[in-house]
């Protein structure tokens, strides 16, 4: 049976002895400290949640959830070249992750390990991974290594410290912001990527300069390789572009969309994501297919003070107004 040092808490020595044979004890207190030590925590991430808890050092890399490590937190299962492993941050559906030290630059990143036979788990990480390593951009996570080291596939990310727009206080002062999400955005669409999973939970705000880093893109399609498959049920619903919800073919403008249903998000007090949250995806998806949700988004834009964001948001989830262009060209000069 694995220790789980949790189950102890509370309880008499004489009882805690009485638990465990004399030989074990060694064994117990050494997976104790490690179940007890602190380390840098990770984000338990369920693709499709709209609002995510803040973190202190948050690997930016799907599946990163401070969990059981399937091997040895201080026994890495591969050397890895230029890169030292510093500690276990956790372990997930799609690998393990460690912080490391990048010898060259000595900068920390987040090493993301997966087995190289895990299948479908595999290709999505990896295809992750060299989707975004085709991207440099200050505002989109930078993938720096994708290397195949037998059997694991090794993926050297940055480490992005600071916290999510789901949880940060923004505000519309904060156009600067919007501005370099959609520049970021812009190298999307000229690079023929849709990301498909836009919102606020997937933004992260640096603590250094507050700059926005796009991440997780686990969803994302690269529309000059990929054969697409329809499947409307990828995303969050209450972000994702009506079109999405029909299974259509991906299109830029659906991370348009999706920017403009996040910012109006983060500057409402996430009031859609409370509201709707106990409707079925299903039902969800009807009131967005019918425009009655996009209408009552803009409804509610008005409430800014700032005339120029209200009227931008409202382009950007309107795919009928002929502003929308405008709009996104007008947001990359907010810097």
């Amino acid at each position: 049976m694995r220790f789980d040092a949790r189950s102890f808490e509370g309880q008499p020595l004489q009882l805690l002895l009485a638990r465990v044979r004399a030989g074990d004890i060694d064994r117990i207190l050494g997976e104790a400290r490690r179940q007890m030590a602190p380390r840098p925590r990770g984000v338990v991430r369920t693709r499709g949640a709209a609002d995510q808890p803040t973190v202190d050092l948050m690997p930016a890399m799907e599946g990163a959830a401070v969990v059981d490590s399937p091997l040895p937190p201080d026994h890495p299962p591969v050397q890895i070249p230029r890169v030292t492993l510093v500690e276990w941050i956790g372990a997930g559906a799609e690998g393990i992750v460690y912080l490391g030290i990048a010898e060259q630059t000595g900068r920390n990143v987040a090493v993301k390990l997966v087995r190289q036979d895990a299948g479908a788990t595999r290709s999505s990480a990896v295809r992750e991974a060299l989707i975004c390593a085709k991207l440099q951009h200050p505002n989109i996570v930078r993938v720096l290594t994708v290397e195949l080291l037998p059997p694991w596939w090794v993926i050297i990310m940055e480490l992005v410290k600071g916290c999510t727009l789901s949880t940060a206080a923004v505000s519309q002062r904060d156009k600067p912001v919007f501005g370099q999400l959609s520049d970021a955005l812009c190298l999307l669409s000229a690079r023929g990527i849709v990301h498909r999973d836009v919102k606020p939970a997937n933004v992260i705000l640096r603590d250094a300069n507050r700059s926005p880093v796009l991440i997780d893109f686990g969803l994302a399609v690269d529309l000059g390789a990929a054969e697409w498959m329809p499947d409307s049920t990828q995303g969050t619903p209450i972000f994702m572009a009506p079109d999405a919800l029909r299974g259509n073919k991906p299109e830029p403008s659906w991370d348009w969309y999706s920017l403009g249903i996040t910012v109006a998000e983060v500057l409402l007090g996430m009031r859609f994501c409370g509201k709707y949250s106990s409707l079925t995806y299903t039902d969800l998806a009807a009131l967005k297919l019918t425009g009655a949700f996009d209408r009552e988004v803009r409804q509610a834009l008005r409430e800014l003070e700032d005339a120029e964001l209200s009227s931008w948001c409202a382009a950007l989830t309107d795919s009928g107004s002929p502003e929308r262009e405008k709009a996104i060209r007008q947001a990359c000069h907010w810097q």
